[in-house]
């Protein structure tokens, strides 16, 4: 693959132990305790694993802080996962992210650099994520892509 793109973790933990069977309403609130263990992180793994540029790795990362500290928890999940680009965004914010149509995001890459996307609606910010990350692809990646109409 020339990218892979991990917008999201299929869930960051799930229970340790499985029930032997239905859990009663009636039980002491002792006994409905869940045991949650982590997932593995497939993007760390996927990052980890890689050998030489390809494939060209991109995660997403979903906080609860914004500005300065959002490029920050992205800069440090870029080197966490060994990502090339991190796209995050701050899901405390009401209206955006999670559940809404908008979104604001903040594109960070292993360099060091980061160029923040401001309120748009969801398939805006996604057309300027392609614009800004086709061409790291190489143009015989991307040339496949482009499609032309009769």
């Amino acid at each position: 693959a020339d990218v892979v793109v991990m917008a999201a973790a299929v869930a960051d933990f799930r229970p340790a132990a499985r029930a032997a069977g239905k859990l009663s309403r009636r039980l002491a609130p002792s006994e409905r305790t869940l045991t949650l263990t982590a997932n593995p992180d497939l993007l760390a793994r996927l990052g980890h694993g890689r050998r030489g540029p390809k494939p060209l790795l991109i995660g997403f990362a979903a906080e609860v802080t914004g500005g300065a500290a959002l490029t920050e928890r992205a800069r440090a999940k870029l080197a966490e996962k060994r990502c090339d680009v991190v796209v995050a965004n701050d899901i405390s914010e009401v209206g955006i992210g999670f559940g809404a149509d908008d979104n604001a995001v903040t594109v960070v890459f292993a360099d060091g650099s980061a160029v923040p996307f401001s309120r748009a609606a969801k398939a805006v910010i996604a057309d300027r994520l392609w614009t800004l990350l086709a061409p790291r692809l190489g143009p015989s990646s991307v040339q496949p892509l482009i499609k032309t109409h009769a």
